[in-house]
This record gives C-alpha cells, structure tokens and sequence, in this order.
C-alpha cells in the first residue's frame, strides 16, 4: 500500500470537505488504487494538531473537523494547541512523501509551501494566492 501522508494548512469548508472525503472514501482508495492518505497535522490560522507519534485516526480528525465546524479553533481543541508558523509544524510533522495541501485564502503561506519544496515534499494547492504573488518570491 502506497502511503501519501497528508499536513492540511486551513480548515475551512473546503478543507473540512475534502477530510470528509478522504475518510470516507478509505477502503475505496485501498482497494482501487492501493494508497492510504493519513493526516499527520490539520492546521487553521493560530493552531494546530499534529500527529508527533505516527498518523491521526480518522475518529479523532473527524472530531476535529466537527469542532471547526461549530465555529472553533484547532488551538482550543483538547487535541490542539497553539501555532504561530506554519513551516515549523511541516518541519515537526513532515515526513518523506509528505503532501502539504493549502486549503487557506491567503498568501501567508508561502514561506510553508516554499519550505516544504525545499524538504522535497509534494504541495497541492486549493488556494491560488501563493500562485500570484510577485516573481520576487520565488527567485
């Protein structure tokens, strides 16, 4: 089985789908296409969960897809705590074969996606911010 751990950057309702996705769609994505999609760290603007250990169960990521939902913060999730730079939680929780997947409306994370690049890992990006900042960025 082909594993493509997950780090989500926003928990918005686009990003809440897309989980919902995923964790239902397991067996499907097992059987059909021999992949696993675990989450190893769900981030929104001031916090995060991060998996330290090996992969976030799908019942605890659901929990915290439900508190995001009824209008509160990763930091204040039993699970959660506090962040204030999204590179250094892909730095804790990153891994080979990491995707990094932005599913914020901001370009304040560029520095996380740029880093993550730099770890070799794969980026996916619902957000189309970082895709229109300046050339400077970049170079």
């Amino acid at each position: 089985m082909r594993e493509l751990p997950i780090i989500l950057l926003g928990m918005g309702g686009v990003a809440r789908a897309l989980v919902r996705q995923i964790v239902a769609n397991r067996g499907h994505h097992a059987v059909e296409y021999g992949l696993h999609l675990p989450f190893l760290a769900l981030c929104d603007s001031d916090g995060a969960v991060v998996a330290f250990e090996r992969n976030l169960d799908d019942a605890n990521t659901l929990d915290v897809v439900e508190h995001k939902a009824a209008g509160g913060r990763l930091a204040d999730h039993a699970l959660g705590g506090r962040q204030a730079d999204l590179r250094a939680i892909i730095d804790i929780a990153g891994r080979p074969g990491a995707v990094v997947v932005d599913c914020t409306a901001t370009a304040q994370t560029i520095p996380a996606l740029l880093y993550a690049l730099d770890k070799k890992y794969k980026v996916a990006l619902a957000n189309k911010k970082p895709l229109t900042d300046t050339q400077e960025v970049y170079d």
